[in-house]
């Protein structure tokens, strides 16, 4: 259970350290994406970030 302290922390910390990135996709693919990235161990959005971070680390970028 998360206290009224810790849940405020929580959203204090979201709000100046997080952004959200929202795509749309088709239902299919959205189950296709999540179905393929836990069959290798990952969550949807570890396999999305490391997506991003190979694509950019190729083109010379980094997230960090």
């Amino acid at each position: 259970m998360v206290s009224p302290a810790q849940r405020k922390a929580i959203k204090k910390y979201q709000s100046e350290k997080t952004s959200e990135l929202r795509i749309r996709v088709r239902n299919e693919q959205k189950e296709r994406i999540d179905a393929y990235a836990h069959s290798i161990g990952k969550s949807t959005r570890a396999y999305i970030l490391g997506l991003i971070t190979e694509d950019m680390e190729k083109a010379g970028h980094s997230l960090e």
